[in-house]
């Protein structure tokens, strides 16, 4: 039996070196091509095709284990899905903005995650600030359920989440671009945007921060934002909170989400004049360095921001 066991082990190191190193040759050499686990809905299954209860098993959905430093995490995955194959291949999703929101956690805090679609970012966050609190904002049903799922799977006590919108907008729901049969559903958006395929138009209830915070007692160190083209809205809406706890804010911006020139340059008027009105500097987030370099948002731009107060001067 010990002898049965011993080859078990050794039969999954071995299994998991070979995972690891097939991650690593197709990072390598493919950096801008999809990997197979994104294009192959069989691809998961082609892995256990010479284990002996490939006929007790199924691949449609199963449980990828991510890493983030030194905790462990699961989460939900499915054949092709862009965000759960990722953190299969690389153990986490962007890994740069999970690092910097982690940087100002190392006390606790709150973090604010508008759009927080799966969980990604959170989740991965949660495990290791233990002492932080998490308030997860996701507005599409079909993901909000995965979401549940993947909070419930890690035990997550500091951890809420919410079914809801964020938006500036006095009105209590809105119409939703609501994706289906999608890779990522994180695509879904207030906005028609020109990356939605098929969708269902639904009605999602809005919240603002500044409502939903307002008797909060403890210190919003973080605010993220992922909201497909109304960021900004999402702002609006924490104007009151930023003011009195000067988080970190994270979002991003996509000149490819403005249907005209007018709108776009409107768009990023209103951003400058918003922050600037509450003293933050802008600066780019990218994967690929650790230099971040001021956005002034002049012409096109696509890509993470991170919104930091301006040091005060004595």
């Amino acid at each position: 039996m010990k002898k049965k066991q011993s080859g078990l082990r050794t039969q999954l190191k071995q299994f998991r070196v070979l995972v690891a190193v097939k991650r690593f040759l197709w990072a390598l050499f493919s950096p801008n091509v999809a990997p197979p686990t994104q294009t192959d809905s069989d691809y998961f299954a082609k892995q256990f095709a010479n284990n002996k209860n490939i006929k007790s098993l199924v691949f449609d959905e199963g449980l990828v284990r991510g890493q983030f430093r030194d905790v462990s995490y699961v989460m939900k995955i499915r054949p092709r899905n862009i965000l759960e194959t990722h953190i299969y291949i690389d153990g986490l999703w962007e890994p740069q903005i999970a690092s910097l929101i982690s940087a100002y956690l190392m006390n606790g805090g709150i973090v604010i995650d508008i759009g927080a679609n799966i969980g990604a970012t959170s989740i991965p966050l949660a495990k290791y600030h233990t002492k932080a609190e998490f308030y997860l904002f996701e507005p599409h049903p079909g993901v909000f359920v995965d979401l549940s799922a993947n909070v419930a799977y890690n035990k997550l006590e500091n951890v809420k989440i919410f079914n809801s919108a964020i938006s500036d907008s006095l009105t209590k729901s809105l119409p939703f671009y609501a994706q289906k049969n999608a890779r990522n559903f994180g695509l879904s958006s207030f906005k028609k945007n020109p990356d939605i395929e098929e969708y269902d138009v639904i009605n999602v209830e809005c919240v603002a921060i500044d409502h939903e915070f307002r008797n909060c007692s403890g210190s919003v160190k973080v605010i993220k934002i992922d909201t497909q083209g109304t960021e900004f809205q999402a702002l609006l809406s924490a104007e009151a909170v930023i003011r009195k706890h000067r988080p970190a804010i994270f979002f991003e911006f996509e000149s490819d989400y403005f249907e005209s020139q007018d709108d776009e340059s409107t768009t990023k008027t209103g951003l400058l004049e918003f922050f600037k009105s509450l003293d933050y500097h802008l600066y780019l987030v990218t994967k690929d360095s650790n230099y971040l370099p001021k956005v002034n948002l002049a012409s096109y731009f696509k890509g993470d921001i991170l919104a930091v107060p301006a040091p005060s001067i004595n």
